[in-house]
């Protein structure tokens, strides 16, 4: 990949630091600015808590489909649906906004809710779950998550460049499960993306945002439909290329505003262009 222009622009984004990465199932592409430097995930976290739960879910600890306990909801509701974004449960606290399958209603407490069950079959906090099916083993020296399953991970670009490709090419968990986490999931639902507003429908995964070219949205439109990742509300991101052999991450110390909507669908088209049609 040329990568004398791809980063051009990024220092006009905005952030005081900012960190990029691009990588394939084997290798590191290009990167960006500190990609040492611990940051915060926020949102981004979700992608590695609903890794490690499928991964439970793979070594018996819990199936993905049993109603959860302690979930006070319009119907049963299972981690699928938790994370999905499909109980029905109200985005941060304890509190219920419709019957599951009905409207994808984005909720922190939903995964805080799926990682507390996961918690209770291993017998160890959820961080060490995490840390144990995933950190430990892909090398992710740098990752912890210090609080909520949903938001709470502090880690590197590096590191998680090493997750970007285990979704590319997964070695821990069963590609047919991963593909299935990374499918729209329960139909075509509606719902609001936090920063971007309602989407008739909101395709979503098992943990991974689907994009399914919806617009306005953090991805150009010229990404394939089959693209997923998901962005953080501190200015970070992580999204696949599954055809393509590419995934991009990034952190940064700027919270997610309009200067990453100005910026980062542009830098998506830019990396696409140069997978696609490399120079």
């Amino acid at each position: 990949m040329d990568t004398t222009t791809l980063f051009a622009a990024v220092d006009s984004w905005g952030p005081d630091t900012v960190a990029i990465g691009v990588v394939s199932a084997r290798d590191v592409l290009a990167t960006f600015g500190p990609v040492d430097a611990q940051l915060e995930l926020a949102s981004v976290t979700k992608t590695l808590t609903s890794y490690a739960i499928h991964l439970a879910a793979a070594n018996g600890l819990v199936t993905m489909d049993e109603p959860v306990e302690n979930a006070t909801a319009k119907g049963p509701v299972s981690l699928t649906h938790l994370l999905a974004h499909a109980s029905g449960l109200a985005a941060e606290a304890t509190g219920v906004v419709v019957q599951p399958e009905r409207k994808r209603v984005y909720s922190n407490y939903g995964y805080d809710l799926a990682a507390e069950f996961v918690a209770q079959r291993a017998g160890m906090p959820f961080a060490s779950v995490l840390q144990q099916f995933v950190c430990d083993p892909l090398g992710m020296t740098d990752t912890k998550l210090y609080g909520s399953a949903a938001s709470d991970a502090h880690g590197t670009v590096s590191d998680l460049m090493r997750f970007a490709s285990e979704l590319l090419q997964p070695t821990l968990l069963h590609p047919a499960v991963l593909r299935q986490a990374t499918t729209d999931t329960f139909g075509p639902i509606s719902g609001v993306m936090p920063g971007f507003g309602r989407h008739d429908p909101l395709p979503w995964g098992v943990g991974f945002e689907v994009f399914a070219r919806k617009q306005p949205h953090w991805l150009d439109v010229s990404l394939p439909a089959n693209t997923f990742g998901h962005f953080g509300r501190l200015g970070g991101f992580l999204f696949v290329l599954p055809e393509h052999d590419c995934a991009v991450v990034s952190l940064s110390d700027e919270p997610f505003g309009q200067w990453a909507k100005d910026a980062w669908p542009p830098f998506s088209a830019e990396v696409f262009s140069r997978v696609v049609q490399p120079s």
